[in-house]
């Protein structure tokens, strides 16, 4: 027999504090517009922040919201100008530490497959034919289902992180029409891992060094094993700080100001 419960009756805690807050953000997702209509109904001078964090092809469309009532954020730069969102940077976290491990691969990748899994392969293919030894974790698209019966099951973090420890660099491959930082690209910065990436554009930020990221069909992947071996540059400490989930929070607030 189903329950004919509304649909707040499944949120979270979160639900109960909603009149004492200032700020919500919402971090995008199909299906996200009647949450942000509930927050809307229990606030009305809440201040709400709908983030893109995947391309809009991926997730839900921005028309679906009141923009007098939704600011709309987007860690990609193109799908900003074409959907008349604010930009704000990918972001992580500067007191997440990697665990202490043995170097045993070159190269890793962990990430759902989202469309992407030829590449990956194809990647896995050119890295192998000069020597490299890989450890690339594709995660099912439907992995999350319940009745899920692949054989590459969702892992936690904690493991995606023993990964990384274990690799010298982290592969990057973007999603279709996306130009935006993901968070393979922060990882490497943070850890101070190597990066190799389809992203071109990478080369205008400002922690790009040749000797720290390799771009995929642009650099030649037969100079990629000499790349591993080219100690790491130092990015400055500002520039990393850039990135931290406090300033990205905080970018936010000094945008409230200037409107």
């Amino acid at each position: 027999m189903m329950l004919r419960l509304p649909l707040h009756f499944w949120y979270g805690e979160w639900k109960n504090i909603l009149s004492n807050v200032d700020i919500v953000i919402v971090c995008s997702a199909r299906g996200i517009e009647p949450i942000v209509e509930y927050i809307m109904s229990k606030n009305r001078n809440v201040r709400i922040i709908l983030w893109y964090w995947d391309p809009v092809s991926r997730t839900c469309s921005p028309e679906l919201f009141d923009r007098k009532r939704c600011e709309i954020w987007s860690f990609d730069p193109i799908d900003c100008e074409t959907y008349d969102m604010n930009y704000n940077t990918t972001f992580y976290f500067n007191d997440i530490q990697l665990p202490h491990k043995n170097i045993i691969y070159d190269v890793c990748f962990v990430g759902y497959d989202k469309g992407r899994r030829k590449e990956i392969k194809r990647v896995e293919q050119m890295l192998t034919n000069v020597k490299c030894k890989t450890n690339f974790y594709i995660v099912d698209d439907d992995a999350a289902k319940r009745n899920y019966k692949g054989t590459c099951p969702l892992i936690s973090y904690e493991k995606t992180l023993e990964y990384i420890a274990e690799s010298k660099a982290i592969l990057d491959i973007l999603q279709d029409n996306q130009v935006g930082l993901t968070v393979r690209s922060m990882e490497a910065l943070f850890f101070k891992k190597k990066l190799i990436t389809t992203q071109v554009s990478i080369k205008t930020q400002d922690f790009y060094h040749p000797d720290n990221i390799f771009i995929l069909d642009i650099d030649n992947i037969e100079d990629f094993p000499s790349f591993l071996g080219k100690p790491y540059v130092e990015t400055p400490r500002n520039i990393v700080e850039n990135y931290d989930f406090a300033n990205w929070i905080r970018r936010f607030d000094q945008f409230n100001h200037l409107n």
